[in-house]
């Protein structure tokens, strides 16, 4: 890796478009670097084996026993709604002008995949069995929200935090489905159809190519995926997994590929857990919007888009102000983050 040309750049994001600062300051890494206490909360809560009556009915499971009654125990991955959603599935948009601006219904999905019936279990240590097993149940959740419409957007994210209490801290992500489409997903659509319209070929498959090739930013290279750090990193330590195969949509995937996404998933956040003792992480799935309420819109959206997944390291202490402005800061250049993940002990 060649040494740092400048203390600080500006380096222009070609996937979520716009800026992003990058800076080069040792002590800054090494005052990000505070593991926090371990502390492990292990109290019973409403996502724990035992406990199905205190969330809503399940609106999915996945279970060994054929013959087990619904809302009962006996389960490896549940998914109910949220108690208390973001967004509901009931009623009607009703979009109307407000003055100059407009507003209408929060009309949407908010789901909780309830990854393991134990309390105490945490990502980083599951099998690359259960995870696929998870992976697949979002893949039908996002499937079965597709048939209705009004849903513009679903995806799925997770957020684990050492600070976490109560049900927070139990092993979930959540499925959300919205009646439109997040503004920063607009813009990384854009940019990849502005890519394609340019050069005709797939921006993120592009970003695979080149960062296989120069190495500065790989963290590893598996049959199905690549992770890198990518160049114009918004956080310390951010990482994106590509997958290999060209989808547009996660809803697409084989169920043959998923032990593969599944082994990159865990292989990074464990990578992340020795690099980062006590962050927090933040996952999210970029896939396709739902195309067909505007079929008409989506005209290369197969070939210009490209599914991945997203992994923002939280760190103990943050700097908002950057984030305020809306110029990302990001305090720990990809090339140093990348090399200290392909290097973490005992995971190479």
């Amino acid at each position: 890796m060649e040494p740092p040309k400048f203390p600080s750049e500006l380096r222009r994001d070609p996937h979520h478009g716009g800026w992003c600062v990058t800076t080069y300051h040792p002590e800054r890494e090494a005052a990000l670097n505070i593991p926090l206490a371990d502390d492990p909360d292990s109290v019973p809560c409403a996502f724990c084996e035992g406990y199905e009556t205190y969330t809503p009915p399940e609106l999915a499971v996945v279970s060994p026993d054929s013959r087990r009654k619904p809302d009962s125990s006996g389960w490896q991955i549940r998914v109910v709604p949220n108690r208390l959603p973001t967004l509901t599935v009931e009623g009607v948009e009703e979009r109307e002008g407000v003055g100059m601006f407009d507003r209408m219904r929060g009309v949407g999905a908010h789901e909780i995949v309830i990854e393991s019936p134990r309390h105490s279990d945490r990502f980083s240590s599951f099998s690359i069995d259960r995870l696929s097993k998870i992976l697949s149940v979002v893949q039908n959740r996002l499937l079965d929200l597709r048939k209705d419409i009004r849903m513009r957007y679903i995806s799925a994210c997770r957020l684990e935090s050492p600070d976490s209490r109560g049900h927070l801290a139990h092993p979930h992500s959540q499925v959300v489905g919205s009646g439109a489409t997040p503004p920063s997903l607009k813009t990384e659509l854009a940019s990849a159809r502005e890519y394609y319209n340019y050069k005709e070929r797939c921006l993120f498959c592009d970003i695979l190519r080149e960062e296989e090739r120069s190495k500065d930013r790989l963290v590893a290279s598996y049959e199905t995926c690549v992770t890198v750090a990518p160049f114009a990193s918004r956080f310390p330590f951010e990482v994106h997994i590509l997958p290999r195969r060209h989808l547009h949509d996660f809803g697409l995937v084989p169920i043959e590929d998923l032990p593969g996404i599944a082994e990159s998933l865990l292989d990074t956040c464990r990578r992340l857990d020795v690099v980062l003792p006590g962050w927090g992480r933040g996952l999210s799935l970029h896939t396709s919007p739902n195309t067909v309420p505007r079929h008409e819109y989506w005209r290369t959206i197969q070939q210009d888009y490209h599914w991945h997944i997203e992994i923002m390291p939280i760190p103990p202490r943050r700097q908002d102000w950057a984030e305020l402005m809306g110029l990302p800061l990001c305090s720990v250049a990809p090339e140093r983050a990348a090399s200290a993940l392909r290097n973490a002990p005992g995971l190479s």
